[in-house]
Formats: C-alpha cells, sequence, structure tokens
C-alpha cells in the first residue's frame, strides 16, 4: 500500500464575495492516490496555498522536532503573473517534500494528524473565488516527480472519502 502525492498545477484564488477584488493567491493543485489493493488505486485532488504548506512545515516541524525535517522554502513572495517563477516555486514545494516523504520520516509523516490532513482535508472540492485552474505544469504530466509514501501493510487507508477513480484533475470544473 502506497500513497503518491503529485504537484502537477496550480490556479489563481480571488475573494468570492470580491470584498478585495485586487488581491489575488496563488493555489497549487495536488493529485493524491491511494493504492487500496494491487489492481485499485484511488485517486483525489487537492488544492492548498503557499500558506499551507508553510502551516505543514511549522505543525509537523513542531510535533517532530526529534527528526530534524527541513523547512519549507521560503516562495511566499513568488509573482501570482509570472509562470515560471510559479513553476519554480512548484520545483522547490516538491524538492521539499521528496525527502518528508522518504525513510525515516514516512512512517512518523503517516501518524500526523497534519499531514494527514494537509493530504486528504476538503478533498475534491474547487475552492470558491478558483480562477485559471487550467494552468497544469507540463513536465509533471510527463516526468514523474510524484512522491510515494509507503504505508505499512497493517494501516488502514486514509479514510473514507468521496474519491474520483480514474479521474484527471482538469476534468474538476466550477459550478458556476
Amino acid at each position: 500500500m502506497s500513497v503518491t502525492v503529485l504537484i502537477n498545477g496550480y490556479g489563481i484564488l480571488q475573494d468570492p464575495q470580491n470584498r478585495f477584488p485586487d488581491i489575488f493567491v496563488r493555489v497549487f493543485v495536488l493529485t493524491v492516490s491511494q493504492q487500496q489493493n494491487v489492481a485499485t488505486t484511488s485517486s483525489w485532488t487537492v488544492y492548498r496555498r503557499l500558506e499551507m504548506f508553510e502551516q505543514l512545515s511549522l505543525s509537523i516541524g513542531a510535533e517532530f522536532r526529534h527528526l530534524n525535517l527541513p523547512p519549507c522554502p521560503l516562495v511566499a513572495s513568488a509573482n501570482v503573473s509570472n509562470m515560471q517563477v510559479i513553476e519554480r516555486c512548484r520545483d522547490d514545494l516538491s524538492r521539499w517534500l521528496a525527502p518528508l516523504l522518504s525513510y525515516p520520516y514516512v512512517n512518523s509523516l503517516m501518524q500526523s494528524r497534519s499531514f494527514i490532513d494537509f493530504i486528504s482535508a476538503e478533498a475534491n472540492t474547487i475552492p470558491a473565488g478558483l480562477l485559471l485552474s487550467q494552468h497544469f505544469f507540463p513536465q509533471a504530466m510527463h516526468h514523474s516527480t510524484s512522491l510515494s509514501i509507503p504505508i505499512p501493510a497493517g494501516q488502514a487507508n486514509i479514510g473514507e472519502m468521496d474519491v474520483h477513480e480514474d479521474v484527471t484533475p482538469w476534468e474538476y470544473v466550477p459550478k458556476c
């Protein structure tokens, strides 16, 4: 059993109540897949703002001080309109996640409520105010930047979720 996390796209959030029409927030599209058995894999999509990566870093850093986890890269100042900057930001976040999702950290992370929430909370829920969700990283689709998390056989699945088998993230369309 394993879980794979792939940062394969981004969108831009605008305040859905239009209180702050000139403020936009970057959100990354993560595809998470969990192998259920040899023949079945469940997949879901989560949308995460940069601050959520930073919050995860602080939470797991405090929770697992003895592991000396690497800190999340400082990417909060990335320009939302520059695709190259956003792609570099995604690469930095992927490089940050990679060692977290390898031994010796992985067993601890799978016990962390913060980490489980990060990869599963609000699964398949498109954030209100999402704009430009069609921007996906072509490299993510052609070469694997996925991060595998082996789960001990005795552990249950992450949880019961409304997941969509064999649906790619760009098939989710906000309802107007």
